[in-house]
């Protein structure tokens, strides 16, 4: 899998997670944890599905990166 199909269908899998509306509203350096927009076991959600559906195991530094924040930036950053 292309690093743009895995982003495709990991975007897929945030819309439904999170709401399609409300996934468009989104910032990229939005931090989603501190916002409501996703929580701790969602969190965990995508961590799975990271290792299951797209074979990829996630870095943490560049989950969090600098700002120890999660956004979309830095879980596209993971792929």
């Amino acid at each position: 899998m292309n690093k743009e199909y895995k982003k495709t269908i990991l975007i897929e899998f945030l819309k439904k997670k999170i709401g399609k509306k409300k996934f468009e509203k989104i910032l990229p350096n939005e931090n989603l944890l501190e916002e409501n927009t996703i929580d701790s076991l969602d969190l965990a959600e995508i961590h799975l599905f990271f290792e299951k559906k797209l074979k990829n195991k996630i870095n943490y530094r560049k989950l969090l990166s600098k700002n120890n924040k999660i956004t979309l930036n830095n879980i596209y950053k993971c792929l």
